[in-house]
């Protein structure tokens, strides 16, 4: 087992960003996606993003904000007679 499988390889105040990084990936809350800059949320990641959701829509609610989402396609290719730009 590598240092990386072990625990948290950096400290927050150092490099806040990886070490956030390493806490989501490390409790599977979500992974990379084969797109470059798309993570994918697993269940459990996605069951905190529903209870944040939820929260703060009844919130924003109150205050007559309405919540809106942006629809993304994503599109994998999975042929390799197609090239892809690296």
């Amino acid at each position: 087992m590598s240092k990386e499988d072990i625990g948290i390889t950096v400290s927050k105040e150092t490099n806040f960003s990886e070490w956030y990084t390493q806490i989501v990936l490390k409790a599977k809350l979500a992974d990379y996606a084969p797109v470059k800059g798309l993570i994918v949320l697993r269940p459990d990641g996605y069951s905190i993003w529903e209870s944040l959701r939820s929260t703060f829509d009844e919130k924003f609610s109150k205050n007559g904000i309405c919540f809106i989402f942006f629809a993304l396609a994503v599109m994998i290719i999975y042929s390799n007679t197609l090239p892809l730009k690296k």
